[in-house]
This record gives C-alpha cells, sequence and structure tokens, in this order.
C-alpha cells in the first residue's frame, strides 16, 4: 500500500472516531484541518492559495499572549512542507535566493536595535515578521523550482491566487462604498462611504489592493498584445489565451475600481507610481506613454490650482499646502484643526514624534517594534493616540532603528529594485510581464509608505511574495515526486 493511500485511510478513520465522540462543530474543525494538512502535505499549492486569501480575509488568532494572524500560520506550515518533504525524498531543493543577502543585512540591523529596545515584547512581533518574509521568500522558491500536478508553474499560478483574492476585497469594498456600509466617519460626497473592506481602514485597504494592482495590469497588457496577431491571422488564440483575455482585464478593472472607492491619497499616488511603472516598462512606446501619463498629472495639479478640477477631486486634495507645516513645527503646534486638515496634521505630528525619537537615540533608535511604546514621551501636545507607527516608513525606521536600520532599509529597497530591474533583461513575455508588475507592486509601496506603513495585516507576506517573483525568473523546473530535472 502506497503512503498516499495509508494517509486517506488514517483521515477515514480519524474522521470516524472524530464523528463518534466529539461535538458536530469540533468534528468538523478537526476533520477539516486534518484534510488541509494531508492535502497540503501532497499538494503544497494548495497553502499558497489560502496564503493569499488569508491575508485579506484570515482571522487573527491568539496565541502565546500574541495576536497571530492566520497568514503568518500558513507562511511557517509553507516552510515546514519544504523541509518535510525535503526529508522524505532525502534532498532538501536549494533555490537560487538572490535577496537573501539584503535581508539578511535589514535582519542583523533589527537585532542590533534590540539592545536598546524600550520593551522587547513589542519588538519581537515586528522581527517576526521579517523573518517569516525572509522564510516564505525562500519556502516558495523552492516550492516554486518543482512542477506540480494540476500546476504546472507555480511561479504562473501565484498571480491568479493573488488577483482572485484582491478582486473578491475590492467586491467588498465597492458593496461598502455604494450602499454606505460602515461608520458614519467614513461618508464622502454625502451618499457614498470610504471603501475599507476587511482591513478597518481605508488606508490598508488601499494600500492591499495596491501591492496587487500592477500586476494585474502587467499581465493584462501582455494577454492583450495577443490579438493583433491573431486578428492579422498570425497566430491562433488557444483556450488558455481566451480565458487570460478575460481573467486578467476583469479582476484587474475589479481592483483598480475597489482602490478608486478607498478615497485614499496615499493609495492614489501609490497607484499612478506603481501604475506609470508598468507603462513604462513595457516597451519604449509604452514609455512616451508614461511622459504623457506625467503631463496630464502636472497638468491636472495646474488645473487644481485654478479651479478648474471636479469638485470632489479638489476638495480631497485641498491642504495638500499643510504638508509644508512638517518643516515649521511651532506653527503645526498651533495651527487651527478643522475637519479638512486634521488627517494631515495628525500625521505630521506623528511624523515630529518619530524624528524626537531618532534626535536622542540616532544610531540604533528606541527598538524595533518600539514607536507605540515611546511616543508617549515623545510626542506633541493634543496627540495622544499613537496609531501604532509613524505614518512614514523612513521616519519609522529611523525612530525604531535608527542610522543603522535606515541605511539597512535604504539598501534593501535598492538592492530589490536593482536587481528586478536587471531581471528583465532575462525574461520574456508571461514572465516579464509577471517582473513588471512585482516591480510595479513594489513601487506602490515604495510611495504609499512615505504616507503610511503598509508592512501590517500580513500585508508584508505580499510584498514577499513580490520579491519571489521577482527572483524566479527563467529558472530550471523539477518533479515533485522524483526531484529530477525536467
Amino acid at each position: 500500500m502506497t503512503r498516499t493511500r495509508l494517509l486517506w485511510l488514517a483521515i477515514a478513520l480519524f474522521v470516524a472516531v472524530a464523528l463518534r465522540y466529539l461535538p458536530l462543530e469540533m468534528s468538523i474543525l478537526l476533520v477539516g484541518a486534518a484534510s488541509f494538512l494531508v492535502v497540503a502535505l501532497l499538494w503544497p499549492p494548495v497553502i499558497l492559495l489560502a496564503l493569499a486569501f488569508a491575508v485579506p480575509f484570515g482571522p487573527t488568532l491568539p496565541l502565546g499572549g500574541f495576536a497571530v494572524g492566520t497568514a503568518d500560520l500558513l507562511a511557517g506550515f509553507l516552510l515546514g512542507v519544504w523541509v518535510v518533504r525535503g526529508l522524505a525524498h532525502r534532498h532538501l531543493p536549494r533555490p537560487r535566493v538572490p535577496l537573501v543577502p539584503p535581508l539578511l543585512i535589514y535582519l542583523v540591523a533589527l537585532l542590533i536595535s534590540l539592545e536598546t529596545a524600550w520593551s522587547l515584547k513589542a519588538a519581537l512581533p515586528e522581527l517576526a515578521k521579517w523573518v517569516e518574509m525572509l522564510a516564505l521568500y525562500i519556502a516558495f522558491l523552492a516550492l516554486a523550482d518543482m512542477r506540480w500536478p494540476l500546476i504546472a508553474d507555480l511561479k504562473r499560478a501565484l498571480p491568479v491566487f493573488l488577483l482572485l483574492a484582491a478582486s473578491a476585497e475590492a467586491l467588498l469594498g465597492l458593496a461598502q462604498f455604494f450602499l454606505r456600509i460602515g461608520p458614519p466617519g467614513f461618508i464622502i460626497l454625502g451618499r457614498f462611504l470610504r471603501a475599507y473592506g476587511t482591513f478597518a481602514q481605508p488606508n490598508p485597504y488601499a494600500g492591499y489592493l495596491g501591492l496587487v494592482l500592477p500586476l494585474g495590469v502587467s499581465l493584462s497588457l501582455h494577454a492583450l498584445t495577443t490579438l493583433i496577431p491573431a486578428a492579422r491571422g498570425r497566430i491562433t488564440l488557444t483556450l488558455q489565451d481566451w480565458v487570460a483575455l478575460l481573467f486578467y482585464p476583469v479582476t484587474t478593472a475589479i481592483i483598480g475600481l475597489g482602490l478608486l472607492a478607498s478615497w485614499s491619497r496615499g493609495g492614489w499616488l501609490g497607484m499612478v507610481a506603481g501604475l506609470g511603472l508598468v507603462v513604462a516598462l513595457r516597451s519604449r512606446r509604452a514609455a512616451v506613454l508614461s511622459g504623457l501619463l506625467l503631463f496630464l498629472l502636472v497638468a491636472a495639479a495646474v488645473l487644481g490650482a485654478m479651479n478648474l478640477l471636479p469638485a470632489a477631486l479638489s476638495e480631497r486634495f485641498q491642504g495638500l499646502e499643510d504638508w509644508t507645516l512638517f518643516l515649521r513645527p511651532v506653527e503645526l503646534r498651533s495651527i487651527k484643526i478643522t475637519g479638512e486638515n486634521f488627517a494631515l496634521v495628525e500625521r505630521m505630528a506623528h511624523w515630529w514624534a518619530a524624528y524626537a525619537m531618532w534626535l536622542e537615540h540616532p544610531i540604533t533608535g528606541v527598538g524595533v517594534g518600539n514607536y507605540p511604546i515611546a511616543y508617549e514621551t515623545y510626542r506633541m501636545p493634543g496627540w495622544k493616540d499613537p496609531l501604532g507607527h509613524a505614518h512614514n516608513i523612513l521616519l519609522n525606521v529611523m525612530a525604531e532603528t535608527g542610522l543603522v536600520g535606515l541605511v539597512a532599509y535604504i539598501v534593501l529597497s535598492a538592492w530589490v529594485f536593482l536587481y528586478g530591474l536587471l531581471a528583465l533583461r532575462r525574461t520574456r513575455g508571461h514572465a516579464r510581464a509577471i517582473v513588471v508588475g512585482a516591480l510595479g507592486g513594489l513601487t506602490h509601496l515604495t510611495v504609499h509608505n512615505l504616507f503610511d506603513n503598509l508592512y501590517v495585516h500580513g500585508m508584508y507576506l505580499y510584498v514577499a511574495l513580490l520579491m519571489a517573483l521577482l527572483s524566479a525568473g527563467n529558472t530550471p523546473t523539477y518533479d515533485s515526486t522524483t526531484q529530477g530535472e525536467v
């Protein structure tokens, strides 16, 4: 009897015992978990499918005094499956992991900051995020080097999972937008409500969608390139081509509309930057279109200054001049708070708190994850809520890990983007579209993070997967049962 049959026989016996002796709800939960465990051991892609949906929809569970997301557990499970399968086959695959060095550099900087951390309990969850990112990055690349039943190429399948999950989240946000389902404080234009999905706030919701949207746009543009040669009779479209022509544009449009419904300025700016990069990298002709897009943005700014834009957009970007108050802290403390400028001034108050932390701890900061702990000591008068982070990733990193961490984070970001641009030379077709989309998602992350912190709600795991897609490239594929190259 094969090992697979033995596993299914064990499940059958477990189901029978659970149904006989346990309450129905407990039986269903245990049987479901056991079945998922066995299926995952036999077919690990199911973990990625679950992980893609767990980031937006998975609940948070209490574990050892800490709140652990379902996505975090799945990421650790994926790493465990890779190790178990490797031991079972007496061969642990060693994939190409070109982005491990900069990740390790940043992890070392985080560890150095522990020496001056105000609270180790607050530091450990943040440190764990980056350990998870490193582990997920390695585990996915190891599994992506293998060929699996039903899914021949995980590098091509992962974007499909990500787009499906993001489009489901976007549909939920659009329902909130049009049906006004949510807090009264999110109401805009008198008849709509800012979409927030399952993220409780519009900004992280927009950040999540923005990580995936450029991937969808890039793959949609690639799918649409088959139409012209097909119309000229040079190629015949396959069923897979027709599915791609339908799936990618539809899911991308839904995600884009969901992001717009968030009414998040940071999300919109990140979207423009991410999509601009995608269009620019498509081709030289696309770069010209990007220049045209930039011209239109400048023209929109001029029209806004002349009060010629539609009222709704003009009102949304009113008060941007208040950002200059960041350079004038005395005026910031004395400024009159209104409904229009509250969010802007609140962010800048947190910027100044981060800056004050760095001034007293310039080398290693107050400790990774310790911004909320130190906030009470360094906050500006009138702003008591720490909000969890400084609403600017560079200032947050500088406050928590000092110059050591800031330099390491900049090295990590620059290394990732440079590697991604170099990877474009080695990829063609669908693989190139994935690399371009991943770069676009990371561009959104970079721009949006100037006004927020997207390393929350499990989104850091999506960042790790985007980095893995950059690294996948044209790597060899191995059979998942024999471990032999095919």
